[in-house]
């Protein structure tokens, strides 16, 4: 068959395939001549014939599920009637060929078996010959030619049919692997990173974007678990809790920190959909990761153009009379350290903020804001602020409430958003286990993720009437430790990098 000349989906034959394919069958004028002598029988047998034909396919529940209603029975039996008077018309010209040809298209259209085409010819086979052969019972001769003359276009009619529908099926192929070419390309080139895996947890495919966030290769990736990426921050109890979504719900969608293949943190942005087939069981899991680490500082940091930033400054001008005021205030509260104490804040802080990525005005901000974490304690009773043991139950719970007396006491104006927010959240913990709400991870301010590791490493190596003076390197050791627990792991890694750069020790010598 000559595939290459095609219009609209399907095949078109021209002359010389047309006369090639008789020429194949020896299909010739006096089996011709003879088929149009036998329509007289086929006609006055049509009824018998269809019946036949369809009471014998009516077994097979695969087929009879196509013309379940009366409606389609109905026309069905008109195109098989159709269909065979057509047979022994002797007109098998180009319209009786593309007449063919539609057959075995709409029989691919609506799903029908090849082994439709082999049961037909059998059956009619069966039918049609003893005809033939009442008709001429008393001239073998020409009996034996009208029966190879029917045999001639049957199989003309069946090669056709099974070419076209042949045909069809390959184009549909084709159509569907663009399609999912198509698909490919679009996973591959999206800036997220794409897995799919199956219901085990193998990996089955990853898309360009994967490589270029974890720094794993395909190769790498494939048949290995996600858990490749999984950091010592993910908690059992968390991975538990998304699977358990995704099972129940379908999907799962949410934050953690994962590890790249260099051993370096970053936020991800995770969203885990179940695959189903089109009877809704399930056969494999999708996942999209959204690097989130860049963004979040943006989203994160008091970010303003400059006509905002001169606003501000106004705003700040505004309100330093009560800044200075509500500072004085704070202090006549705490001991004689507080001053030295929450300058050294101030400049841990700001040169934590510039490490992580925000700007020098962001970070003098962040730096300014984080003087006010603790004024809430001016709230708090003297005899709790200086006991120089543990503090009881009771007195915990009052302690805990400075934080959010400090923000309610920093008046809602736009300068004192970062201060109130620090004010607030300084005591939260990275894994969501701190005070006074218990938040985690992205949902604590970044700002007071970094102002309490500043006022924590100033606890560690200051002398308070509870304590004695940490030595600098165990401070050090125990801020690393607590890193994805009490404290962010970014702001962490910006605070050893720092450290180790003696930051910290020059601010501690020299605070002012």
């Amino acid at each position: 068959m000559n595939y290459e000349n095609v219009f609209n989906n399907q095949i078109i034959l021209d002359a010389k395939e047309i006369q090639t394919r008789k020429d194949y069958l020896c299909l010739q004028d006096k089996d011709v001549e003879l088929l149009k002598k036998l329509k007289t029988v086929i006609q006055e047998n049509i009824d018998t014939l269809i019946k036949a034909f369809y009471d014998h396919l009516s077994n097979f529940k695969d087929l009879t599920d196509l013309w379940l209603d009366m409606k389609s029975l109905d026309r069905l039996l008109t195109a098989q009637r159709g269909y065979l008077l057509g047979v022994f018309d002797g007109k098998y010209d180009k319209t009786y060929f593309e007449e063919r040809l539609k057959i075995g298209r709409t029989h691919h259209k609506v799903k029908l078996p090849t082994k439709w085409y082999i049961g037909a010819y059998n059956i009619y086979r069966s039918l049609i010959i003893p005809l033939i052969s009442e008709k001429y019972k008393d001239d073998k001769k020409l009996c034996t030619e009208s029966i190879i003359a029917f045999e001639k276009v049957i199989n003309l009619d069946l090669q056709l049919a099974i070419d076209s529908y042949i045909y069809n099926y390959n184009h549909s192929l084709q159509e569907k692997i663009k399609e999912l070419k198509l698909y490919q390309d679009a996973l591959d080139n999206t800036m997220e990173a794409i897995i799919v895996t199956d219901l085990a947890g193998n990996t089955k495919y990853v898309s360009n974007g994967f490589e270029r966030i974890t720094g794993y290769k395909r190769d790498e990736a494939l048949g290995k678990n996600p858990s490749i990426l999984k950091s010592e921050f993910t908690h059992p109890a968390f991975t538990s809790a998304m699977w358990e979504s995704v099972v129940s719900k379908g999907w799962w969608e949410g934050e953690l920190v994962n590890k790249k293949k260099n051993g370096e943190h970053w936020d991800c942005y995770l969203n885990i959909t179940t695959v189903k087939d089109t009877f809704g069981v399930p056969y494999a899991f999708i996942g999209t990761l959204k690097d989130t680490t860049i963004e979040k500082r943006k989203l994160a940091s008091v970010e303003a153009s400059e006509a905002e930033m001169e606003k501000t400054q106004k705003e700040l001008r505004g309100a330093y009379q009560d800044t200075v005021f509500m500072l004085a205030v704070a202090c006549e509260a705490t001991d004689e350290t507080t001053g030295a104490h929450v300058k050294r804040i101030q400049r841990y802080s700001e040169a934590l903020a510039r490490e992580v990525g925000f700007s020098g005005r962001q970070a003098e901000q962040i730096g300014i804001s984080s003087i006010l974490h603790d004024v809430g304690k001016i709230y708090i009773p003297v005899s709790i602020l200086k006991k120089p043991a543990k503090l009881s139950p009771d007195e915990w719970e009052i302690m805990k409430t400075h934080t959010i007396r400090g923000e309610q006491l920093l008046v809602n104006k736009p300068y004192f958003q970062t201060a109130r927010q620090i004010a607030r959240c300084h005591h939260e913990n990275f894994d969501g286990t701190g005070y006074p709400n218990g938040i985690s991870g992205g949902a604590i301010p970044i700002a007071a993720q970094i102002a309490k590791l500043a006022d924590m490493y100033d606890a560690l190596i200051t002398k308070r009437p509870y304590k004695e003076a940490w030595p600098e390197e165990a401070a050090y050791n125990e801020i690393l430790s607590v890193s994805g627990k009490s404290l962010n792991p970014i702001v962490v890694n910006a605070f050893r990098k720092i450290y180790d750069a003696g930051v910290f020790k020059s601010i501690r010598e020299n605070p002012l």
